[in-house]
């Protein structure tokens, strides 16, 4: 989400089961090196990264070993042993977990503090 609306421009997701080829990759690599239109970071999320083919992961490991400066790869993934052995190791692992409800429910009931 942006700030102020429903996205950003520098943000994009990417569907690896079905955009996971190796002419996706390339796609991807191209667009990579145009700076992000209204943010720090231009953002490309791999969702389901597991799915991407042999031949897609070898097409972006350039970008991925040496991106711009401004750009952030989240590679999501419920397989992580999945992924390339070359992507994994020139990447960091955060595994996600799901929040308890009774936590969030704690946090919901939390009055907020008003912004200065």
């Amino acid at each position: 989400m942006a700030p102020d609306g429903p996205g950003s421009l520098d943000v994009m997701e990417i569907d690896a089961a079905s955009h996971g080829g190796v002419d996706d990759a390339r796609d991807l690599r191209e667009r990579a090196f145009f700076a992000p239109v209204s943010s720090r970071y231009k953002v490309y999320i791999v969702d389901e990264a597991h799915m991407v083919t042999t031949q897609g992961f070898n097409a972006l490991l350039k970008v991925v070993e040496e991106p711009p400066d401004f750009l952030v790869f989240v590679f999501a993934t419920t397989e992580p042993e999945k992924v390339l052995p070359t992507i994994r190791s020139r990447t960091h692992h955060y595994p996600f977990r799901l929040v308890p409800p009774r936590r969030c429910a704690a946090c919901w009931r939390r009055p907020a503090r008003p912004r200065a």
